[in-house]
């Protein structure tokens, strides 16, 4: 795994969580595939990143977008959130009409 972090449960316990080289989510034991659309701004830097289950269609409510906020030089300054929130339930050919925290 590329980068990895504990996260703890409601029991008190931890659970490892990490992104695998191929872009996979690996949660405990258990490895999650996304599929995976970016678009990039007019400087060519990665402007929005969207995840969803393979298979998902672009118009269906299944994406979870991001945009990336760069300075000057092209690094990478901020990552918000649709409608502020990491669920699994934004639209991706909508990806320009949410708000983003």
């Amino acid at each position: 795994m590329a980068e990895q972090c504990e996260i703890k449960d409601g029991t008190g316990g931890t659970t490892r969580v990490g992104v695998n080289s191929d872009n996979s989510l690996k949660v405990g034991d258990t490895v999650q595939y996304y599929k995976q659309r970016m678009t990039y701004d007019d400087n060519n830097y990665p402007e929005y990143i969207g995840l969803a289950e393979p298979g998902s269609e672009t118009s269906s409510a299944v994406w979870q977008i991001k945009i990336l906020t760069h300075d000057a030089s092209g690094n990478t300054t901020a990552v918000d959130f649709a409608s502020g929130t990491a669920a699994f339930d934004k639209v991706w050919d909508d990806r320009a009409s949410y708000t983003y925290s």
